[in-house]
């Protein structure tokens, strides 16, 4: 992948997530700024460090499995997309509000939305050279992602939470998937 890909599947990655953090900016709308502050670090070390874990992991996978790379990366963003979809369509903004003011619930938190950037970062790694800047561009992805629905969630309070961002984030997976199938294939016009 190139790092245009990388931005494309980063960004689908935090479309995937925004709801979350708009859900936690309106729960902290009238909190200090430290607490604000504190939610955005915690959650951000998790992405940075899960992403790495994933980039470091599809790195790892690659020496092992040369020929089946691009494989794998298919599978696990087809499955990925597929999974985000379903999910942000079943899934109600509200169902997705808890005390964010707690560290243990936002570290909770920052664990399970870090689950499918760790996946897809599997598959940036298993699929480029150039890991570094990949950890750059998806983490910077998520730290506006984080500042973005934190402002938008204070700022516009429950009408914030009509905006469904999943869906969009898991259409791009999946196009990003049909686009590794395509590169397999060869196909060309």
């Amino acid at each position: 992948m190139n790092p245009i890909q990388i931005f494309i599947l980063s960004l689908a990655l935090a479309l995937n997530s925004l709801i979350t953090y708009i859900v936690a900016g309106y729960i902290l709308k009238g909190e200090r700024l430290i607490i604000k502050f504190r939610f955005a670090g915690i959650i951000l070390l998790s992405q940075a460090l899960l992403i790495g874990t994933g980039l470091w992991l599809g790195s790892r996978i690659s020496v092992l499995a040369l020929e089946s790379n691009y494989y794998i990366a298919f599978g696990i963003l087809l499955i990925m997309g597929l999974k985000i979809i379903f999910d942000s369509i079943r899934t109600r903004p509200e169902e997705k509000s808890f005390d964010v003011t707690i560290v243990r619930n936002v570290v909770m938190l920052s664990i399970a939305e870090g689950i499918t950037p760790l996946i897809v970062s599997i598959t940036a790694g298993l699929t480029t050279e150039k890991n570094i800047s990949s950890w750059f561009i998806l983490v910077i992805m998520q730290l506006i992602a984080v500042f973005t629905g934190l402002i938008l969630g204070a700022k516009y309070e429950a009408r914030s939470l009509r905006l469904r961002t999943g869906p969009i984030g898991g259409l791009i997976i999946l196009a990003a998937s049909l686009k590794l199938l395509i590169d397999l294939v060869g196909f060309s016009y």
